[in-house]
């Protein structure tokens, strides 16, 4: 699974189909403008990822889940699932976006969901409780609630604000 998730990553990086993830591609002298790639990655891949490990991070506090060790191990369970499901995300919107239909992309967000929960309640047996099971549905639906919320309420404010900003820049 490693070795798949890093050939996709690598040959996204490297072949010109990678200008399909980038929403404007500027070219320059024929290669993807850095600042551009950096753009996406840090949209699609580090803010989600930071987004769930502090949520995470925060609720397994809460349910006793002190220690750096059970801390680092959380951290790095999502540094997996996270970014793997955001990478397989943001390839299914950039190739499907004209044909994709909403109840399509909520099957597949549904089916990445549940592959997370059921890794992540793996990686948890293996590494922290016998209650695994009940500690990745509760880190996984919280993050998921709350990211959404945060999400939402970002570009809400913004919409909201955009005719604002729109007046301003004009003078």
């Amino acid at each position: 699974m490693k070795k798949i998730l890093i050939t996709i990553l690598l040959t996204l990086i490297a072949s010109n189909s990678y200008a399909d993830m980038v929403s404007t591609p500027a070219e320059v002298g024929g290669m993807f403008d850095l600042i551009e790639i950096l753009k996406v990655i840090a949209y699609f891949i580090l803010t989600p990822l930071v987004l769930t490990v502090a949520i995470e991070s925060g609720i397994a506090y809460l349910m006793k889940y002190r220690d750096k060790f059970s801390q680092a191990r959380i951290a790095f369970t999502n540094v997996i699932t996270n970014v793997s499901v955001n990478i397989i995300n943001l390839i299914v919107i950039k190739v499907f976006v004209s044909s994709l239909e909403l109840w399509s992309y909520i099957a597949m967000v549904v089916i990445l969901e549940i592959m997370v929960v059921v890794a992540e309640w793996k990686l948890f047996q293996k590494w922290l409780s016998k209650k695994a099971l009940k500690l990745s549905l509760i880190l996984n639906i919280s993050s998921y609630v709350i990211g959404m919320v945060v999400i939402w309420s970002f570009f809400l404010i913004k919409s909201y604000l955009s005719p604002v900003y729109d007046v301003m820049t004009v003078y």
